[in-house]
């Protein structure tokens, strides 16, 4: 099964607001959008209107739009950065609130008003949006309980955002998600509000984490709750992976695995030498966008004790096949296990849940960077003025 990452991988999403932005768009184009996208699709088509898909994949360009605001998921916690990205997000989530707005017009009538819909509007409150504030807050004191208990999950985590993850502010907002959910437990927006506290706690904050997904495996029910507590333990355990993955900074390390060509292979023999591990896909469209970069360092750094390894994550050898034999500049080794089932062993050794990652080996064989994605470019002539000792 292919896993993604920054191309999607299990511990990064697609657009980096949050977690939030990643959700709505998985959401959007989750199996009941799409099967309703494929009951209306003729009926558009003939008419000359717009299909489901084409406002699906509109939904999906634009939550792409966000990414570049927020470096990180942190930064939605972030007052100042909030303000920063006010002039260009709201308008931004406002154009996704309005794709979400036409693909509902063509549900059944009396249809309750979509998860991704308020999560947009509570993104929109977090960021300063009056109107969404507002609309927030009618909806929270509807008589209706379903519709009161979507209005006061979404304020949750418009103040959860706002607590600016001081822990004790944190710990309040958990105390109404408790409340919460013990009054409408069967409430899917309740589950989907402890997905997103529980999804966007820091890494260390485990305890926090911890509690969020008892209060969902103590009092909600049905299948948003199942689903709620089934993602919160696996972002438990990819907080632990990447935990994993970044203590092997500073201590030694050889990448061993089947080259294309079946034979054995290990970085040990590449002793001396500065070493670049990419673990990636085919599959994997920003490890393709990487790859220009990647080449340009290899082809000025090689000569001077730079290698490069590939490993890679696809489900196809053929395919595999195919891409590197037509991709000029990729000299390299590739690491391939045939019969995988889309994740390299060793990349599931190391605790790897999402590509392209990259680590960088210095001369001694010592790990220096698990993320050298983010700067390899600079870290790579560095480790190469070192001497191997």
């Amino acid at each position: 099964m292919k896993q993604t990452s920054g191309c999607l991988g299990k511990a990064r999403a697609a657009v980096l607001v949050a977690g939030a932005i990643a959700v709505l768009c998985a959401a959007s184009l989750s199996a009941a959008a799409e099967g309703r996208a494929g009951q209306a699709a003729a009926k558009q088509a003939a008419g000359g209107k717009r299909t489901p898909q084409q406002i699906l994949e509109e939904i999906r360009v634009a939550g792409q739009d966000l990414g570049p605001l927020f470096a990180s998921p942190q930064d939605l916690f972030d007052p100042k950065k909030r303000e920063a990205a006010r002039p260009k997000g709201i308008p931004a989530l406002k154009k996704m609130a309005a794709l979400v707005d036409e693909l509902e017009a063509m549900r059944p009538a009396g249809s309750a008003q979509s998860q991704q819909r308020i999560q947009l509007t509570a993104l929109l409150s977090a960021l300063g949006d009056k109107p969404s504030a507002e609309r927030l807050e009618k909806m929270a004191a509807s008589p209706i309980a379903s519709e009161s208990a979507a209005g006061r999950s979404a304020q949750l985590f418009v103040k959860w955002l706002h607590t600016d993850e001081k822990p004790e502010a944190q710990q309040k907002v958990i105390d109404e998600l408790e409340a919460l959910a013990k009054q409408h437990p069967t409430e899917t927006p309740v589950a989907a509000a402890a997905l997103m506290l529980g999804g966007t706690c820091r890494q260390e904050a485990k305890e926090l984490r911890q509690r969020i997904a008892k209060i969902a495996e103590d009092n909600l029910k049905g299948r948003g709750a199942q689903v709620a507590a089934a993602q919160l333990k696996k972002i438990d355990a990819q907080v632990e992976a990447r935990q994993a993955l970044k203590a092997l900074e500073g201590k030694p390390l050889a990448v061993e695995g089947t080259a294309r060509n079946g034979t054995k292979f290990s970085t040990a023999q590449w002793k001396g030498k500065v070493v670049l591990v990419d673990f990636w896909a085919t599959w994997c469209a920003p490890c393709k966008e990487e790859l220009p970069k990647l080449r340009q360092v290899y082809q000025q750094y090689h000569d001077q004790g730079l290698e490069v390894v590939g490993v890679s994550c696809d489900n196809n050898a053929q395919e595999l096949a195919q891409f590197l034999d037509t991709t000029p500049g990729m000299p390299w080794p590739q690491l391939f296990e045939p019969g995988q089932a889309g994740w390299h062993p060793f990349a599931t050794k190391l605790g790897i849940n999402a590509i392209p990652t990259m680590i960088l080996i210095d001369r001694n064989g010592i790990v220096r960077s698990v993320e050298a994605r983010i700067d390899y470019e600079k870290r790579v002539p560095e480790l190469l003025k070192e001497k191997a000792k």
